[in-house]
């Protein structure tokens, strides 16, 4: 097995330029999250008030809590240079491109956990692996015409509908279950059975930050499987 401590991205903003960030694992995200607690609380207290002086406390605070951050978590920029000398975070940060720390900064933000939309997703994964897959293959579904009532995400339809076409236990979803689940969904459920099979415990502290929220959600699910079973 390889793993790879490090991703890379190409900047959506700045054409032909590329950035690396450290991986989050847990226990870097609690690092990160310590760092920035009593910035982020203070940025939040300054928000709060309509005051000028406030607001412009508050802008303060969060360029503060954007370079904690990208001090914590950026490797390197490639493809640039700034003012002659190569991108390195420090000149990044006094002398870069706002648009670029701000695309950096939202890249860090989505590997501290998942968000509501994806949480939704891998609940949805778990329940529909405990349902009858069998009546949901793609091939009987489109020949009986059902792919349209069911509301196929990878149909181009021109109107769709918002009423439940399948559910389970409170779980449900207004289009079909399969197009609605991600791959990453798929490889956490894959991931929390194969644990479970093998009996086998994992050191959260060195796993990435998603990975543990992702198990932590499906061990909460299990459990509520096994309190009403």
């Amino acid at each position: 097995m390889h793993y790879n401590s490090t991703i890379q991205y190409e900047s959506s903003t700045i054409p032909g330029v590329t950035f690396t960030l450290w991986r989050l694992s847990f226990g870097k995200r609690l690092e990160l999250l310590r760092r920035v607690h009593g910035l982020a609380a203070k940025q939040e207290f300054f928000t709060a008030s309509q005051t000028v002086e406030s607001q412009y406390g508050a802008a303060i605070l969060e360029q503060e809590v954007q370079q904690v951050y990208l001090q914590c978590c950026l490797v390197q920029v490639e493809g640039m240079l700034i003012d002659g000398e190569p991108a390195s975070t420090e000149i990044l940060i006094q002398r870069g491109p706002e648009s670029l720390v701000e695309e950096i900064t939202s890249a860090i933000h989505r590997q501290m956990g998942l968000t509501a939309e994806e949480q939704k997703k891998l609940i949805v994964a778990f329940h529909f692996r405990m349902s009858r897959q069998a009546e949901w293959k793609c091939d009987s579904c489109r020949r009986a015409g059902l792919d349209v009532m069911r509301n196929c995400s990878w149909l181009d339809l021109n109107s769709r509908t918002d009423k439940p076409v399948w559910g389970r236990k409170g779980i449900y979803t207004t289009a079909c279950p399969k197009s609605v689940i991600s791959s990453d969904s798929e490889q956490w459920v894959q991931l929390f059975y194969t644990l479970k099979i093998l009996h086998h415990r994992l050191h959260l502290w060195h796993l990435e930050a998603r990975t543990v929220d992702a198990l932590i959600i499906l061990e909460t699910e299990f459990r509520k499987e096994t309190i009403h079973a």
